[in-house]
């Protein structure tokens, strides 16, 4: 996060109305939209996912655009909260809906300062994940692609030296999946239990 982090971002909205705003996007998101995000301006809280938008009365503030998972819309369209009115805040770097939490950013940039071995490691990778999944009928550039507008999101989350966590949350994710649970989810879980531990130490 950058020095927005320290501005507020809090607002209240009606249940009804971010109900129906998300269950809006989801039902028309396509599988090509990876990424959405909330403004405000004049008491209205815009939701935008790909080419989609919808906008509704929100009380408190959002000086700025945060960017997000789309994810979330879909969660939010299948899981909303019961409480009304709904609360959206941004906190340590999470998008918070009451206390549902997903990682968001305040900008989206592309990493073009990659070296040379990182972009050969990048292509191998590129190269691994499309033999996996050739026979789903994905092609070697609609890897490239996933992977081009990944890096819109700055560094990734995921480093090489997380291994064991990434390998532990894919076993996870492949047994909860058709539960529901997305690998998003299983991510902030660790992250938080991971924070917990260390406070409990210190």
């Amino acid at each position: 996060m950058n020095s927005n982090e320290n501005t507020k971002y809090d607002v209240s909205v009606r249940r009804e109305d971010l109900q129906k705003a998300v269950s809006v996007l989801s039902g028309i998101l396509d599988a090509h939209t990876r990424w959405a995000s909330i403004t405000m301006c004049n008491g209205q809280l815009s939701l935008t996912a790909g080419e989609s938008n919808q906008v509704i009365p929100a009380n408190g503030q959002w000086p700025d655009a945060v960017y997000f998972r789309v994810n979330w819309v879909r969660k939010m369209a299948a899981l909303l909260a019961k409480t009304d009115p709904i609360r959206l805040r941004v906190q340590g770097g999470h998008l918070l809906t009451n206390s549902y939490s997903i990682p968001c950013r305040f900008r989206l940039t592309y990493r073009s300062n990659a070296g040379k071995l990182e972009r050969q490691r990048e292509k191998q990778c590129v190269e691994r994940a499309a033999k996996i999944l050739a026979p789903f009928f994905i092609r070697t550039e609609d890897i490239e692609a996933l992977v081009a507008e990944a890096t819109m999101f700055g560094e990734p989350r995921w480093q090489p030296g997380q291994s064991a966590m990434i390998n532990a949350t894919a076993k996870a994710w492949a047994v909860l999946a058709p539960l529901g649970v997305e690998i998003d989810d299983i991510r902030v879980l660790m992250e938080e239990s991971i924070r917990h531990a260390l406070v409990r130490k210190a």
